[in-house]
């Protein structure tokens, strides 16, 4: 016969790092748009009157690491 405890499920860890898969998910974002930024870093962005190569890019990237940093 078994006995069944009322929270007996998966133990969850106790630090500051709850699902470590998040951590290193929102990492990786955040390397990606560092890594974006520092691509279109010689391309002139320009102004929303007229805009230059670069403007989509860095917006996306700052997207992307803000999502990261959400994840961390």
């Amino acid at each position: 016969m078994s006995t069944l405890h009322e929270g007996s499920g998966p133990a969850r860890p106790s630090g500051p790092v709850r699902a470590p898969q998040n951590m290193a998910g929102g990492l990786v974002l955040i390397a990606l748009a560092a890594l974006a930024l520092w691509l279109t870093r010689d391309l002139d962005q320009g102004t929303l009157n007229s805009m230059g190569p670069a403007m989509l890019p860095r917006w996306l990237a700052v997207a992307v690491g803000l999502s990261g940093l959400a994840l961390l």
